[in-house]
């Protein structure tokens, strides 16, 4: 159900006098959806695009809604992870729960190349190349390496940077 935000029956109604303390109640669950497919989770966000559209809502406050809840999931995510392992190896290793699909794998393996004198000297190298090459793009022109002699390109812009909107939770 949509509520209109202009709606004359929500006159003097705020966040703060919806729910009060004594309302609150012990967490027992919570039910989003009955279905967390891709498919639903789009329709959610077409209909809040619609809202922001049609003026019922707010496009800064449904930014940071959105970055609060991926907040909240990521949390969340890692929180329970382990027993989510737990319990998913107990119902067969794989399966689907509310238009999902589940199956425990193994996480990746890591080296440490850090620790191999050649690889090390490469990183060593190619990160003074990057810095060399991010300088000479500042500088809008190319320029002659000292060290080498060698004609330092101005390498192109792979992706521009554009504006955005920085988000901090106190």
């Amino acid at each position: 159900m949509m509520v209109n935000i202009k709606d004359s029956t929500l006159e003097g109604l705020t966040r703060e006098n919806l729910v009060s303390p004594d309302s609150i109640q012990p967490f027992k669950g919570l039910a989003i959806a009955e279905n967390y497919s891709k498919d639903y989770l789009a329709n959610v966000v077409t209909n809040i695009l619609s809202s922001i559209d049609e003026g019922y809502a707010d496009p800064l406050e449904m930014h940071v809604m959105g970055k609060a809840l991926k907040a909240i999931g990521e949390s969340l995510e890692k929180s329970t992870k382990d027993m989510a392992v737990m319990k998913a190896s107990q119902d067969g290793r794989k399966g689907s729960f509310k238009g999902c699909e589940f199956q425990i794998k193994n996480e990746s393996t890591y080296y440490d190349y850090s620790k191999d004198a050649i690889y090390a000297d490469l990183d060593a190298r190619l990160k003074a190349r990057k810095e060399l090459l991010s300088t000479v793009a500042k500088l809008n022109q190319s320029v002659v390496d000292e060290e080498t002699g060698e004609l330092v390109p101005k390498v192109p812009v792979k992706s521009g940077g554009g504006e955005t909107i920085a988000i901090s939770f106190k």
